[in-house]
């Protein structure tokens, strides 16, 4: 709330880890009134990227968490 940053994206490690934490992280924003615009996995153990970011980036976030 401080920097203003509404537009909030989540980019994860597939797995249970990664869908954990990204649940974690939309369950602590909801406490702050906000809501996670997009999220998307990456595969784990490679550093294969592009399908994710294809996913998020026409959401065009402000920020994004990156769980990895």
């Amino acid at each position: 709330k401080i920097l203003y940053k509404k537009k909030i994206a989540v980019f994860y490690e597939a797995g249970d880890w990664g869908e954990s934490s990204a649940k974690l992280i939309e369950k602590i924003l909801k406490e702050y009134d906000l809501n996670l615009l997009a999220k998307a996995e990456y595969p784990a153990g490679t550093v294969n990227i592009k399908l994710a970011a294809d996913f998020i980036a026409p959401y065009s976030p402000n920020a994004i968490i990156c769980i990895a």
